[in-house]
């Protein structure tokens, strides 16, 4: 059997977030743009699943919103962080987080299957949906 590869093991480290936020930041770009158009008027709070380099939330906070990043690579947290410095940031998978009262939640491109978290199962996706 294949031994999935975790966070620890390698994962996305600082080259490979880099790599990443460079090359998918359309994605979340083109994403927030269509969110701005379906969202209430600013205030209010919007949380990313798998915020990766922040792409996404910092349009939020630009259109006037509230940010708050959740991310399993603290190399792709510290890229949000530097991106978003007004926005609240968490290092944890997303089967385990804790989502705060907002307008919206997002989880842009492959933030569902990723296997690098090795407590990733259909049963835990499922109860993540279910909150």
């Amino acid at each position: 059997m294949e031994e999935r590869q975790t966070f620890e093991q390698g994962g996305y480290q600082a080259d490979l977030a880099f790599i990443h936020n460079a090359g998918f930041t359309h994605l979340a770009r083109n994403a927030a743009q269509i969110l701005l158009q379906e969202l209430p008027p600013p205030p209010g709070l919007v949380v990313d699943l798998g915020c990766g380099g922040g792409t996404l939330l910092k349009m939020m906070v630009e259109a006037g919103y509230d940010a708050h990043g959740i991310d399993l690579s603290e190399a792709m947290i510290e890229l949000a962080r530097r991106a978003v410095p007004s926005g609240t940031f968490r290092c944890q998978s997303i089967l385990d987080a804790e989502i705060p009262p907002c307008i919206a939640v997002t989880a842009i491109g492959e933030v569902f299957y990723y296997l690098f978290d090795a407590s990733h199962s259909l049963e835990r996706l499922d109860a993540l949906f279910r909150r």
